[in-house]
């Protein structure tokens, strides 16, 4: 049985940790994602056998990159050596890291035609790489700033979720878009068939 995983190529302005999650996956799926880890992992490996998964995960791993993030790990020869390349670079705790990071989470907007289950997913993203990094961002704070990255037409229901309550959180706000969402489809289908 043959299996194809695609994965989109990382470009740096998408989610490291999620691309390097999904990365190891497929290498793992492969057999070869020991080399991701270096050669102490496997000493019982011969030196031939090492050199030939070390340079299958290399060049699986360039494959996945975009050219601009290709440019910046260019000149590694060692799958080690790329993969702390890119995690110096894109989830090292660095002030340029943490600035990145919060610049994509305070400038998110969410586009037309861009789901609201995508508009989430790329803010929980956002989120999590920015957890890595030891940057707290409170789940009041979460919340809000969920529904302010929302289109007008859900300005009834910012009106909703911050005026006269007692608790709000990141997951009232989820809640209520499914919700909504859910209600949205339902009076779609519903006119469809009138």
């Amino acid at each position: 049985m043959s299996s194809k995983f695609d994965i989109e190529r990382f470009d740096g302005k998408t989610s490291f940790s999620l691309w390097q999650v999904r990365m190891a996956a497929i290498l793992s799926t492969l057999g070869i994602k020991d080399a991701i880890y270096g050669r102490e992992v496997d000493a019982e490996m011969t030196d031939k056998k090492w050199k030939e998964m070390d340079d299958k995960v290399l060049s699986t791993t360039q494959l996945c990159l975009c050219d601009a993030t290709l440019q910046e790990v260019l000149l590694e020869t060692t799958t080690i050596g790329l993969w702390k390349k890119l995690e110096e670079t894109y989830i090292k705790k660095s002030l340029t890291n943490r600035l990145r990071l919060k610049l994509r989470l305070y400038t998110l907007h969410m586009a037309k035609g861009t789901s609201v289950f995508d508009h989430i997913a790329e803010f929980t993203s956002i989120l999590n790489d920015l957890g890595k990094l030891d940057v707290k961002v409170e789940d009041e704070d979460q919340a809000l700033l969920l529904l302010c990255y929302l289109p007008t037409q859900y300005k009834s229901l910012r009106d909703m979720m911050i005026y006269g309550r007692e608790k709000f959180s990141l997951e009232d706000v989820k809640g209520n878009l499914q919700a909504k969402l859910h209600l949205d489809n339902k009076m779609t289908s519903v006119d469809k068939g009138s």
